[in-house]
């Protein structure tokens, strides 16, 4: 596909600047030279806020960057070229001879001006401008930048591909400039005090989480069960192996594969395994006992009796070939324990699927909430409409958007990208059967109205291009958007042109057709569809110019202007799906916005930021009878980064730091109280008074955590944001534990209050768990192929000694001094000058990103590789 520019930038011409040759005919090979040899550098230059920010623009905050070209053998034309690239930020401005635009989303665009008259081989030309906010990350510039000229095919800019580490697997962007300036890089505003996660300060902090002696328990399962006790009898001998018997159970066959892959086999002379249905242990409890005698398990239904399995494989320890006498009484704390996967914005592809849903399975999480459709991406294939995947499910840079999406979130010029794909109706539905095989439900969304440009697009060349065939009265039976409508918004992630036009009837005949297809997809796996999540979040004023809508306003008693429309567009998808049988789900501020409209009950996934005021957010819709499901961004977000690190990646809206530890401390029954015991996303103080919807009664219905896309661009880093998080997530969705502070209505909490006392329990708590993450469970990610993280290594110098320690025990530690070679840490040692250190992988096959531990540095609170 050749590339379109705009006619006035082809007529661009100036006065030659150094020794370049001004209006070089640009050709194919031309520009792939050009490509190949240009180097570009991000440099974020200072996030600190000023008069050089637009009010109108990122609540008036702004950062100062730039973006630096260094041309190779081949010169860079005075005109007929522009440089296309994304970042998490809108470009407020520039300054000098090359000027930034946005486009559209995350897309911007670079080209010449009127004063650019081509820049000369082995020259450098800087492009300062101004983007809303701040940039803390490397992750926030996206890589492949790309070229695009009048009729030929655009190119990517090679210095601006990622790279993957040789050693450590991990991704990299080389042409980001690392962030090492505490205050002009590291801090977002002058009141962020989110400290550094140097070597120095993680010491520090494990050092505090530390035990005395070992936490780690002769026995222990993730997540935590209800009451494990240990008998006297005898030990069981897992080299034995084992004979089913007993009562039949449906739908274990996943749970005996996993109890096979850690060595705990079937054998002619093994101890017998008894099944037994009993009644009264609820949907998914059961009782297990183990001895050298034989072991029983008990359970009301089939989800008991695979649980029951699961905890047998979870007591298994790598390494050790016995099991404890002990025995086991279970049930889960929530009925909803939820992981959401954002498959849209940039297509994992489907193993890592699969990957997790047994994952999910082996630690008891049953609610799995796939983001199938947004901006950037529709990955589901709806029986006669093409259109959705054929365009929807591709990016690629095709000026027209006839055959895919425009470029977004780094995607690069090449439909075939990774990040490309989607589930056909087939793949879908065994999707479906494999997830129900492991006692997993899971939920689709496919969002809607905001968040839906792959679909408003799709729709709209469908209608094009039936137009064009004079297939007049087919054209508009999908079409998403208003033909006569000149919008002018931005929506939160920039778009221009992403909402469903609520007011046509054509769009409720594209959300019924899509309904009946998905629906008929899980009645064909046999895992009917209950629970449809439709988005409903993030509007923005997208109608304001739209004649239909004019229309429909001055038709409907009980519309008054715009913003009715989102409610009225809510209250009839809930409506279509009341008449299909399926409970709507939405995310909180949709709901809350529709509220007043709403008459049947819904199930709402409650987003708001603790901090600024989320609790109540949460209570009210408690009060209003709604299912809730807590997926606070405070501890629950797994796209935002484990530790203040801008080597960490990922968004950090609402939170700088989300590790283990953080996931493992959420008291989810409790909201208000973690103004008392957490800090804001700036790392500083914040209060919580509980009196507007106080509580009488009223729990949510579980927890789920989020992972959203838009950094990710690879399925190993998918594993790398979810794990080992996922397991302090299902250990707080499954149990509850005694350190957790009790609701009481109407208190009020800040640092300065004093209701929860139970710190050295949480401690005491955190230390057994964490041992049995670093000791146990590592090694079992490590068989099942996951790409977990791998803690970075805390580290000081005190006398000329090194010592290190990590979050989770149970890893090996290892340095290098400057130019040496890496050495086993096993106790404090002596060094001179810089020294790099690092964690390992609980089999010792892979090594973690790696910090430099300098003394001078530090003093600076800086310390990135």
């Amino acid at each position: 596909m050749r590339a379109v520019l705009p006619l006035a930038l082809m007529v661009l011409a100036g006065c030659q600047q150094g020794s370049a040759t001004p209006n070089t005919t640009l050709d194919q090979d031309t520009l792939n030279r050009i490509a190949e040899q240009l180097q570009v550098v991000h440099r974020v230059v200072d996030n600190r806020p000023g008069p050089h920010c637009r009010e109108d623009k990122g609540d008036g905050a702004c950062y100062r960057a730039e973006i630096e070209l260094t041309t190779g053998d081949t010169a860079l034309p005075a005109t007929g070229w522009e440089l296309r690239f994304s970042q998490v930020s809108y470009v407020q401005g520039s300054t000098g001879p090359l000027t930034i635009e946005h486009i559209n989303g995350d897309l911007h665009r670079l080209f010449p001006g009127d004063d650019f008259a081509g820049l000369a081989a082995q020259q450098t030309q800087a492009v300062p401008y101004t983007a809303n906010f701040w940039s803390v990350s490397n992750s926030d510039p996206m890589p492949n930048y790309y070229l695009v000229a009048e009729g030929l095919e655009p190119v990517v800019i090679a210095s601006t591909k990622e790279v993957r580490d040789p050693e450590t697997g991990l991704w990299q962007l080389p042409f980001v400039e690392p962030l090492t300036d505490p205050e002009r890089q590291l801090r977002r505003t002058a009141e962020d005090n989110m400290a550094q996660a140097t070597p120095r300060q993680l010491f520090s902090d494990n050092a505090a989480l530390a035990p005395a002696e070992s936490a780690l328990p002769a026995a222990g399962v993730i997540p935590t069960p209800r009451q494990l006790s240990f008998t006297d009898a005898a030990p069981l001998s897992l080299q034995r192996g084992y004979q089913p018997g007993g009562q039949a159970f449906s739908d274990l066959d996943a749970a005996w594969e996993r109890l096979s892959s850690l060595g705990f086999l079937v054998a002619r002379d093994g101890v017998p395994l008894t099944l037994q249905r009993v009644e009264g242990l609820g949907e998914e409890g059961y009782r297990l006992s183990v001895s050298g005698e034989g072991i029983e398990l008990q359970a009301s239904t089939d989800t008991g009796a695979f649980y029951a399995l699961q905890s047998l494989s979870g007591l298994i320890r790598p390494g050790q070939d016995q099991l404890p006498a002990l025995t086991i009484e279970d049930a889960p704390r929530y009925d909803y324990r939820g992981m959401h996967l954002d498959l849209s914005r940039n297509f994992p592809g489907h193993q890592v699927v699969y990957k997790i849903i047994d994952q999910m399975a082996a630690y008891k999480l049953n609610k799995l909430h796939l983001h199938l459709a947004d901006d950037e991406g529709w990955r589901l294939a709806i029986p006669g409409l093409p259109e959705l995947t054929e365009i929807g499910a591709r990016r690629c840079a095709e000026a027209e958007e006839r055959d895919c999406l425009l470029p977004q979130l780094g995607s690069g010029v090449d439909a075939g990208a990774e990040v490309n794909g989607y589930f056909s109706r087939e793949q879908y539905i065994d999707l479906l059967r494999y997830a129900d095989a492991r006692h997993i439900e899971v939920i689709p969304s496919l969002d809607m109205p905001g968040h839906s440009r792959a679909a408003v697009r799709a729709m709209t060349e469908r209608h094009r291009r039936l137009m064009a065939e004079g297939r007049t009265a087919e054209a508009g039976q999908y079409l998403l958007s208003d033909l006569e409508d000149a919008p002018e918004y931005l929506s939160v992630q920039y778009y221009k042109d992403n909402t469903i036009n609520p007011c046509l009837d054509s769009s409720y005949v594209f959300l019924g057709k899509v309904l009946d297809e998905v629906q008929a997809m899980h009645e064909a796996a046999g895992t009917p569809l209950t629970l449809y999540h439709i988005g409903a979040d993030e509007t923005a004023g997208a109608w304001e110019r739209s004649p239909r809508c004019e229309a429909l306003i001055a038709s409907e008693l009980d519309l008054h202007d715009t913003h009715d429309l989102l409610g009225y567009f809510i209250r009839r998808v809930v409506d279509m799906l009341a008449e299909r049988g399926i409970r709507a789900g939405g995310w909180s501020d949709g709901l809350l916005e529709s509220k007043e409209q709403l008459a049947v009950p819904v199930t709402s996934y409650s987003w708001d930021l603790l901090a600024w005021g989320g609790h109540n957010k949460a209570h009210e819709q408690l009060k209003r009878g709604w299912d809730v499901v807590l997926a606070s961004p405070d501890a629950l977000y797994f796209d935002f980064p484990y530790e203040t690190d801008p080597n960490e990646g990922g968004y950090y809206w609402g939170a700088r730091a989300i590790n283990t530890l953080k996931v493992f401390s959420l008291m989810p029954d409790n909201l208000p109280a973690h103004a008392e015991v957490w800090r804001d996303r700036q790392g500083n103080p914040y209060q919580a008074e509980d009196t507007e919807f106080a509580l009488k009664g009223e729990t949510i219905r579980g927890i789920q955590a989020q992972f959203w896309s838009e950094t990710v661009r690879h399925a190993d880093v998918v594993e790398y944001k979810l794990f080992p998080r996922l397991l302090a997530l299902a250990e707080r969705a499954w149990h509850r534990a005694d350190w957790e502070l009790d609701y009481v209505p109407g208190r009020t909490f800040s640092v300065d209050s004093d209701h929860f006392t139970a710190e050295a329990e949480r401690l005491a708590d955190w230390q057994r768990f964490a041992a049995l993450l670093g000791q146990q469970e590592l090694a079992k990610l490590d068989k099942a192929g996951i790409a977990y993280r791998i803690p970075t290594a805390g580290a000081r110098i005190e006398a000329g000694k090194l010592e290190m320690n990590l979050i989770f025990p149970g890893l090996v530690l290892e340095y290098r001094v400057e130019g040496g070679e890496w050495q086993h840490y096993q106790q404090p040692v002596d060094v001179k000058g810089p020294v790099e250190v690092r964690a390992r992988s609980a089999n010792d096959q892979r090594p973690g990103r790696s910090q430099w531990l300098n003394p001078e540095q530090e003093q600076n609170g800086v310390d990135n590789k």
